[in-house]
């Protein structure tokens, strides 16, 4: 019987708390795409929305004061007077979020539509790989479709839309402090943006410099492999990490995604960092470019092999994060069903040894508030596979979040010479996600806990990582298949070389 009732109060614990935290997102049924939400219930998603925001955000009013962002929300409740589907609320919604100018909070599209979209209704999706300016002009990198319309044509408009008018529109949606680097971001989320903003769903009318084009578009069965035979084609690697020898002094590093689980990635750098030291290389090159981020302490774990100067714990001189209940239970979804309920900061604090430190320090200050310290510099391990010789890091506009932190650690610790274009995200800026979902249209959004400030201590974030050598990939380079920037670095070496 005793043991009937400890069961009964574990059940009832943990249901209690499915109820008010739940783990998994509602994913929107075929039947409710087409469904419209009355105002009232819109208007209740907005205000749920600035709720959450406030309880859970480190500053959500950093960048826009609280006055401006509540005329907003103000002017968008008085703009919906009808009722709304869910794309259609996306739609108006998404650009006040953006306001906000923080890359780590925003809004995702309905997973249940995109995949109805994508497998059930078969939608037809825009067939190419495009490439996106700075002077906001679109050029096609790859035309899956059936004309072939050759590589590097311009687009000047698509549906009659002109090419910066659809630029201009899309960057509503891309919430990034940079405009750079949300035109870049845009080269990967076009065919997205092009349905969900625009509601294009072909056939689309292509004006380009090479002529007028009806292109039908394709499934996503088809896109997808023709995307993949392209990829193939251009034999682009599929390792995220890997070694190349360009001679028997210099070596290339390539890092693609710092997303890897920190056990793996550090094995698997070790290794890379254990053959460095076998061959003897002089000089270390080692590129992050399109690298989207991923976990700080990977870009911490790399930083360890390549210099033997004190560097601080996180790559960087503060940390601020806001204390909420509904991020104290959000915790809780990362354990089994059966002992949720169990789990609070304390005990995520003994089990989580990456996090222990700062959940400690979280757990004994009031909810509501922030907790602010400032970072020590780290005591080195031995390593005695630390490289000794000259490192090169090569970052562009589509290196983002841990990849910019690591860039800023490089730079602001002078541990190498960094090559390229202005990184994607500012060394100072939000992270650490806290997702949840909007009770009555279902849109998942995201709001940032966090605010790190980079190793020197500079708190402007108008620009990215500075490279020490602006050097620029253009659309001319590509074509040609040149490596303007791993170019330019090889040629440094050689004349560093003939100095020394």
């Amino acid at each position: 019987m005793k043991s009937f009732l400890a069961l009964t109060l574990l059940i009832l614990c943990q249901f209690s708390f499915a109820q008010k935290y739940p783990c998994n997102t509602k994913e929107i049924e075929p039947l409710e795409i087409a469904e419209k939400i009355s105002p009232f219930n819109l208007h209740n998603d907005i205000d749920e929305f600035v709720k959450i925001l406030e309880e859970v955000h480190v500053n959500p009013y950093m960048k826009i004061s609280k006055e401006e962002f509540y005329n907003a929300v103000d002017e968008l409740k008085n703009s919906i007077n009808d009722s709304l589907t869910r794309q259609q609320f996306y739609q108006v919604f998404t650009p006040l979020v953006d306001r906000l100018n923080d890359s780590h909070t925003g809004v995702k599209f309905p997973r249940g539509i995109w995949k109805h979209y994508q497998y059930e209704s078969n939608g037809l999706f825009f067939p190419m790989e495009i490439a996106v300016t700075q002077d906001k002009r679109i050029f096609i990198k790859h035309d899956f479709s059936e004309h072939n319309i050759p590589k590097e044509t311009e687009i000047l408009s698509i549906n009659s839309v002109g090419a910066r008018q659809i630029i201009n529109t899309f960057l509503k949606y891309e919430h990034s402090p940079l405009e750079k680097s949300s035109i870049k971001r845009l080269e990967r989320k076009f065919i997205d943006f092009i349905w969900w903003v625009f509601d294009f769903r072909g056939p689309y009318t292509l004006e380009t410099r090479a002529g007028t084009f009806i292109v039908q578009g394709q499934t996503w069965k088809e896109y997808q492999s023709n995307k993949d035979e392209f990829t193939q084609d251009q034999k682009l690697p599929k390792e995220k990490i890997s070694l190349k020898e360009i001679d028997y002094q210099t070596c290339i590093l390539k890092i693609g995604s710092f997303s890897i689980s920190m056990d793996d990635f550090k094995l698997k750098i070790e290794e890379q960092f254990k053959e460095i030291q076998k061959k003897g290389y002089k000089n270390l090159i080692i590129d992050v470019r399109n690298n989207g981020g991923g976990i700080d302490d990977n870009g911490k774990a790399v930083v360890d092999y390549i210099t033997d100067k004190p560097y601080s714990i996180g790559l960087n001189s503060r940390f601020m994060m806001k204390r909420s209940k509904r991020y104290d239970n959000s915790l809780k979804c990362e354990f089994p069903w059966a002992f949720r309920w169990m789990v609070n900061l304390k005990t995520f604090a003994w089990i989580n040894k990456k996090y222990r430190l700062v959940f400690n320090r979280l757990r004994r200050i009031p909810y509501g508030e922030n907790l602010d310290v400032e970072v020590p510099l780290e005591e080195l391990n031995e390593n005695p596979h630390r490289f000794k010789g000259n490192v090169y890091v090569l970052i562009n506009h589509n290196s983002y979040s841990a990849t910019t932190n690591f860039a800023g650690g490089i730079k602001d610790y002078k541990i190498g010479t960094i090559i390229g274009t202005e990184t994607g995200d500012c060394p100072t800026g939000f992270g650490n996600n806290f997702y949840f979902q909007l009770q009555n249209s279902n849109l998942r959004c995201h709001s940032s806990t966090t605010f790190i400030v980079r190793p020197n201590g500079n708190m402007d974030m108008s620009h990215g990582v500075i490279p020490d050598f602006i050097v620029e990939q253009t659309i001319e380079d590509t074509a040609e298949n040149k490596d303007t920037v791993m170019d330019f670095t090889l040629d440094l070496i050689k004349r560093y070389s003939s100095v020394k």
